[in-house]
C-alpha cells in the first residue's frame, strides 16, 4: 500500500510504471515497479546500486516520454539525497528511467540546470501534474510551491535537457497523428 507516488502507462507496453510513494508508516519511498499486463503480474526494478537514483518522494509527477523513458519531476522528499546535503521538502529535480538501460538519470534542477545552465526550471513544488503534448514537449502545471498553491505553467522542448544516451530512446512525444 502507498499514497502519493506515480502510475504512467507506457505506450505501446500493455505495461505500467509505479514509482515511490509513501508507504502507511510514513516511509517515503523510492522504488519502481513494472505491471507487465498480459500477465498482470508485478516486478520490481532494480538498477546498479552505484548508479545515482531519484530520493524517496511523493507527490511528484511522472509521464511516459516513450515506451521505454519514464520522467519523474519534483515532489515531496524527505530525506536527503546525499549525506552532505539537508533534506529538502520540495524537489526541483528531473530524473529520467531508460528500461532498456535499467538506469536512473538526472536531468538536472533549480541549482543543476544541466545541460543548459541559463535555462529557466521551474521551482520545487509537489502535488503538480505533467503531460507530453504532441509538438510542444512535457507541460507541467500548479502544485504547490514552498507550501503556496503554484499558478504557474511550464513547457519543455524535453529533447534540450536529453543527454544522448536517454534521447535515443525518446520518441520524442509526437503522436502518429503530427
Amino acid at each position: 500500500a502507498r499514497q502519493g507516488g506515480s502510475l504512467v502507462s507506457l505506450p505501446g507496453t500493455a505495461s505500467l510504471a509505479l514509482f515511490g510513494g509513501s508507504a502507511p508508516n510514513r516511509i517515503d519511498l523510492q522504488d519502481l515497479w513494472l505491471l507487465h499486463g498480459p500477465t498482470r503480474t508485478w516486478s520490481q526494478i532494480t538498477p546498479g546500486q552505484s548508479d545515482p537514483w531519484p530520493a524517496a518522494r511523493y507527490l511528484h509527477s511522472a509521464v511516459a516520454l516513450s515506451s521505454d523513458v519514464m520522467l519523474v519531476v519534483g515532489g515531496r522528499i524527505t530525506t536527503s539525497p546525499s549525506p552532505s546535503l539537508p533534506p529538502a521538502c520540495f524537489g526541483d529535480d528531473a530524473w529520467a528511467f531508460v528500461f532498456s538501460a535499467d538506469k536512473w538519470v538526472f536531468l538536472g534542477s533549480d541549482m543543476v540546470r544541466a545541460p543548459t545552465p541559463d535555462a529557466p526550471w521551474p521551482g520545487a513544488r509537489y502535488g503538480h501534474s505533467t503531460a507530453v503534448v504532441p509538438s510542444v514537449g512535457v507541460v507541467l502545471v500548479g502544485g504547490f510551491e514552498t507550501g503556496v498553491m503554484a499558478r504557474t505553467a511550464w513547457t519543455w522542448d524535453i529533447v534540450d535537457v536529453l543527454p544522448p544516451s536517454v534521447e535515443a530512446a525518446y520518441s520524442g512525444g509526437r503522436s502518429a497523428c503530427d
